[in-house]
């Protein structure tokens, strides 16, 4: 179908310039608004918005906690048995690394717990 205002337009040739850019854009220039998305709740209680947060921070909070606790309380374990193994030892690098197999030893019989 032929419209009328389209039937005397004969089809011609663009000639286009190389290098002069057209940047077709709407009318508001105006900086654009970000919408997000609302995050997923992993308690079961989906309603009780403000208490989820408070929380959720008490428990990361509660973990990092205890991650620098079982940190400290290597380390600490690291430093006894590396004192007393190079008073048997002669070598530091031996008392090292008989203190790790100890520490990771420690690691492995808590884990299947």
């Amino acid at each position: 179908m032929v419209h009328p205002e389209e039937a005397d337009l004969a089809p011609h040739k663009l000639k286009f310039r190389s290098g002069k850019v057209i940047d077709l854009q709407c009318e508001n220039n105006g900086p654009k608004r970000l919408k997000f998305r609302k995050g997923r709740s992993t308690d079961e209680n989906a309603n009780n918005k403000g208490d989820i947060g408070r929380r959720s921070f008490r428990r990361r909070k509660e973990d990092v906690q205890e991650k620098k606790d079982m940190q400290g309380l290597l380390n600490h374990v690291i430093e006894e048995t590396a004192s007393k193994l190079v008073e048997t030892r002669k070598s530091r690098v031996k008392a090292l690394v008989g203190a790790f197999e100890s520490v990771i030893s420690l690691q492995e019989s808590k884990a299947p717990s």
